[in-house]
């Protein structure tokens, strides 16, 4: 077990095999930050990360966890800014790689989103931990089916369909419950050309609890 002093000096410790060092008040800044983050005092939380940050500057999960903040903040500009970092630091991160390719998909930038959430993808760890309540609202975590399944509805904007419709269905087979996943298929099927077979998925949407559902449906039946 290792303890740490009341020092404020950087110390050693070895995980598996490998030496890292940690701060003592970085890690004692990032607690605090994840506790303002779960009370959404967001502000707060980007207060205590930065101040991780700047007796910690290589740790990644530090700018992804301040990038996380920013961006519930509102602030996608500075959340960008950290993501990237976290990725300099880290290429394969797939939780950074996810958050930036939100970013951009909310700048409608879908071709930069969807290269950012198959890094995600190809290098998520493939637990899926909502079940216990990780998943959600975790500022270090997120379930692959959310990956896949907006993965699934970028490519579909993007009108490359058949891309999207393989992510979608990983993501129904993760959750075949998933009311996202299982509405954007049956657009995505209707769009490709084949309305028939979109209609169960639409059907099950309205039965999940969509409510557009019905109208979707509806459109469809007339096609």
């Amino acid at each position: 077990m290792t303890t740490y002093s009341k020092k404020k000096e950087p110390q050693k410790i070895n995980i598996l095999g490998k030496e890292l060092e940690v701060h003592p008040e970085g890690l004692v800044q990032s607690q605090i930050g994840m506790e303002k983050y779960q009370q959404q005092d967001y502000r707060g939380a980007v207060e205590a990360f930065t101040k991780a940050i700047i007796v910690m500057p290589k740790n990644q999960n530090f700018y992804t966890m301040r990038g996380t903040a920013y961006e519930d903040m509102g602030n996608d500009l500075e959340a960008e800014k950290d993501f990237i970092k976290s990725l300099e630091l880290l290429p394969n991160d797939f939780l950074a790689a996810y958050r930036l390719g939100m970013v951009y998909s909310r700048k409608k930038d879908f071709e930069n989103a969807v290269k950012w959430l198959k890094i995600s993808h190809d290098n998520h760890p493939g637990l899926n931990l909502e079940h216990i309540g990780i998943g959600k609202n975790n500022i270090l975590f997120i379930d692959k089916k959310v990956v896949c399944g907006n993965l699934g509805n970028f490519l579909t904007q993007l009108k490359r369909f058949e891309e999207g419709i393989k992510y979608l269905a990983e993501a129904i087979q993760i959750d075949p419950n998933y009311p996202n996943a299982v509405l954007t298929m049956g657009l995505a099927l209707a769009q490709s050309g084949k309305p028939k077979e979109g209609i169960p998925y639409i059907e099950k949407a309205g039965k999940l609890g969509v409510a557009q559902a019905p109208m979707i449906l509806q459109m469809l039946k007339n096609m």
